[in-house]
C-alpha cells in the first residue's frame, strides 16, 4: 500500500505519503530503511519492505544495451514474486503491474490495465504456421505479448518477451512470476493475439 515518509528513522514525524507505485530517488539504502530525496529537496525515510530498488546506472542505455533490454532486465527483478491479480508490490504482483512499474522506472508512463497496455507502443504483426503456432522470428526482447482467453473473445493475459522463446509470465493457477518457454506451452502460444513494442 501507500508508504509513510518519516523525517527521521526513530520517532520521526510523518512528513509525506508516497502512493503505491511511486518512483522515488534514494541516496542511501540499508536492509530496513531507505533514505529518499523528495521533490522539494527535503530528506525522508521509508521502510524498505515491499520497495523495489533500481540502481540509476541500470537505466542509462549503453551502446551494447538498448532501452528494450533494460526494460526486460528491470522486469526480471520481479521473477519469483508471488502472483497476485491487481497486485503492485513485492508482496504480490501481476504482469500488467510489472509492465506499469518497470515503465515508470524507465521513463515510460504506461497504463496499469492490460486492455490499455495492449494499445501502448506500436503493433508488431506476426504470422502463424498451419497448426496455429506463431513464428517467433519478428519478436524482440521487451515486446509485450497479449493472449486471448480460452473462448478467444477477450485478451486475458500478457507476458514480457525475453528472447529466444522465453516469456516473463504469470496467470491463472500460477503462484509466482515465472519464465516460461513458449514452445513448451503451445496451448497458450496459439492464443497469442497482439504483440506491442514499446521502444524503437
Amino acid at each position: 500500500g501507500d508508504k509513510m515518509i518519516a523525517s527521521d528513522t526513530a520517532n520521526g514525524n510523518i512528513i509525506d505519503v508516497a502512493p503505491m507505485g511511486s518512483v522515488l530517488y534514494a541516496d542511501y539504502v540499508t536492509e530496513q530503511t531507505i533514505r529518499i530525496v523528495l521533490p522539494n529537496d527535503e530528506i525522508g525515510w521509508i521502510n524498505r519492505e515491499s520497495v523495489v530498488v533500481f540502481s540509476l546506472n541500470e537505466n542509462i542505455p549503453t551502446a551494447s544495451e538498448n532501452q528494450a533490454d533494460i526494460f526486460a532486465s528491470s522486469a526480471l527483478k520481479f521473477l519469483n514474486v508471488a502472483y497476485m491479480p491487481a497486485g503492485l508490490t513485492l508482496e504480490g504482483i501481476d504482469v500488467p503491474g510489472i509492465i506499469y512499474l518497470t515503465g515508470l522506472t524507465n521513463g515510460l508512463e504506461l497504463p496499469r490495465l492490460l486492455e490499455e497496455q495492449a494499445e501502448s507502443g506500436y503493433q508488431i504483426s506476426f504470422e502463424k504456421d498451419s497448426s496455429g503456432i506463431p513464428y517467433l522470428e519478428g519478436f524482440k526482447v521487451g515486446d509485450l505479448l497479449f493472449f486471448s482467453d480460452l473462448a478467444g473473445d477477450n485478451l486475458d493475459s500478457v507476458g514480457i518477451f525475453l528472447g529466444e522463446d522465453n516469456l516473463l509470465y504469470a496467470h491463472g493457477t500460477q503462484n509466482k512470476i515465472e519464465i516460461i518457454s513458449l514452445t513448451n506451452n503451445e496451448k497458450l502460444f496459439k492464443r497469442l493475439e497482439v504483440v506491442r513494442r514499446l521502444f524503437d
